[in-house]
């Protein structure tokens, strides 16, 4: 294992043991069920013309949002970005991702809003 490697690894290591992170992956996902109901309740209080939108579409906060929690936002992002976002997420936890998620559907509440699920197979 190189050295990057082996940093990485205990990198993870704490994630999962100081930031409680393994809760996230535990049957049930008692972490990850808690993070979005407090991203519920922010949206409810900050865009909640998005979050009645997204109802009105039949899109659940917990469909929507569960794969970018479980992976940190991290999926097809490019590398740059992604160091940063680890960063913020090591320095302030997980009330950085919340904050970043609002601030994101602030950015996009316009196309959000016009959006129309399709229904149907």
């Amino acid at each position: 294992m190189d050295r990057d490697e082996e940093r990485a690894f205990w990198l993870l290591i704490a994630m999962m043991k100081k930031l409680k992170w393994r809760k996230l992956y535990k049957l049930d996902t008692p972490k990850l069920m808690k993070l979005l109901d407090r991203l519920k309740k922010k949206m409810k209080k900050e865009v909640e013309d998005v979050y009645l939108h997204m109802m009105d579409q039949d899109l659940p906060v917990e469909g929507v949002f569960a794969p970018y929690f479980l992976t940190l936002f991290l999926y097809s992002t490019p590398i740059n970005i992604a160091e940063r976002i680890i960063d913020c997420f090591l320095y302030k936890g997980e009330d950085f991702l919340l904050e970043m998620t609002i601030r994101m559907l602030k950015m996009k509440r316009t196309k959000i809003l016009k959006f129309k699920a399709e229904h149907g197979c």
